[in-house]
């Protein structure tokens, strides 16, 4: 007899159906469900030709999502597409941000605006990665990676350096921003030392 009750208290589909409106526009699926769409969608997209492998799971991804409905600071990869590394800077405070934040983290103000970075700067410190390569990069070992000093700023970030073998460069060398479109449609940027 408990369980009959049990039963039928737990079945709500009756007062659910008398208060859905049924004129009410569908709610978008929350930003969880945008994401696992987005991913089935690249999914299918980078398994085209047999020979492609299977693309990184979701949350080995090491490329984030950078459309407005994932991300706050998509204008940095829509600015990026157009060959410009920019950043935010707050207009309360004046400080300059790397990486493109959404809040000042000197004086907590969300008044933020974006500002154009130089396209070159020089290496500050530089190593080659042999082994132990992240998830997704095993079959580019081995490559540069480099802490860039961008020219005029106080700004150091650490990017991939395309084009140059560990003992070619040295500390001081000339580098400039190389845009890198990948596969499933977004962008990323490394650097590049100057020929």
């Amino acid at each position: 007899m408990f369980a009959r009750e049990y039963q039928s208290f737990g079945n709500h589909s009756d007062i659910l159906s008398r208060h859905t409106n049924a004129r009410a526009a569908p709610l978008p699926p929350p930003p969880r469900v945008r994401a696992q769409v987005f991913w089935r969608e690249r999914q299918s997209f980078l398994m085209g030709p047999k020979e492609r492998e299977p693309a990184l799971p979701f949350a080995l991804d090491f490329y984030p999502l950078e459309a407005p409905e994932f991300t706050r600071i998509h204008p940095f990869f829509e600015n990026l597409r157009k060959a410009r590394l920019t950043t935010t800077k707050c207009t309360k405070c004046g400080a300059v941000h790397w990486q493109p934040r959404v809040v000042c983290p000197k004086c907590n103000s969300d008044s933020l605006e974006w500002i154009d970075l130089p396209k070159e700067g020089e290496l500050f410190a530089f190593t080659e990665v042999r082994a132990g390569a992240p998830i997704g990069f095993e079959k580019d070992v081995p490559f540069v990676t480099g802490l860039v000093h961008l020219k005029g700023t106080e700004i150091l970030l650490t990017a991939r350096i395309d084009g140059a073998k560990y003992e070619a460069l040295k500390i001081g060398d000339r580098v400039h921003l190389k845009v890198v479109d990948l596969p499933d449609g977004r962008v990323w940027f490394r650097f590049a030392p100057w020929v």
